[in-house]
């Protein structure tokens, strides 16, 4: 599959919305020295091994339990597709939480002395549509209420991930009481084939 021409030209405006810069930055990112940013110049030393960008339809993701046993998620975006990883924003929240739409890996190479590997590189990432968390709501054990969670809008609501920093998938339960709404997608592949709307808010199962 040639990365300029991925499927996604089926996707709505906001869908698609900087899909190929946020692909090809989160791509360049991986290969640079620790501390350094993009610059333009960057762009031109990236190249896709043939242009070909492999589609996975699972991704195994080993974690420690609480017990401290070892334990295996598997991800896969029709199915069991919503994970958690540690939180690097100030929200006060100590994890966020995505909706994987995608599982890929590609051969990547950053020709440049900025670059910690100027060889090919394999390089395994997911696409990814990001939940806000409702900071309003009451929650945690005290509580006795779980967090709620409903879809991003906005520039920064589909990105990439690393598959290493996903702790483990997440089991969110509907908010049915709160209704479905159109307002965050519309039509897109982002939904199942069954699906037109989004559930409004998702309860975090804890």
């Amino acid at each position: 599959m040639d990365y300029l021409s991925l499927p996604w030209r089926s996707l709505t405006l906001l869908s698609k919305q900087g899909f190929y810069h946020k692909l090809v930055s989160h791509l360049i990112s991986s290969l640079l020295l620790d501390g350094l940013s993009i610059k333009p110049e960057d762009y031109a030393k990236f190249m896709v091994f043939n242009n070909i960008i492999y589609v996975h339809k699972a991704l195994w993701i080993n974690f420690t339990t609480y017990n401290n046993w070892c334990d295996q998620d598997t991800i896969n975006p029709h199915t069991h597709s919503d994970i958690m990883m540690l939180s690097n924003s100030n929200s006060g929240h100590p994890y966020c939480y995505a909706h994987v739409l995608g599982i890929y890996h590609a051969s990547v190479q950053l020709n440049s002395s900025r670059s910690r590997n100027r060889e090919l590189h394999q390089a395994e990432f997911l696409w990814v549509h990001w939940y806000d968390i409702d900071k309003k709501a009451r929650a945690r054990f005290k509580a006795k209420h779980q967090f709620q969670l409903k879809f991003q809008t906005g520039l920064h609501t589909f990105s990439f991930v690393n598959p290493a920093n996903v702790l483990h998938t997440v089991h969110l339960i509907p908010n049915f009481s709160q209704g479905t709404t159109t307002h965050f997608l519309g039509p897109s592949i982002a939904h199942c084939p069954s699906e037109k709307d989004d559930n409004y808010w998702y309860y975090v199962n804890m």
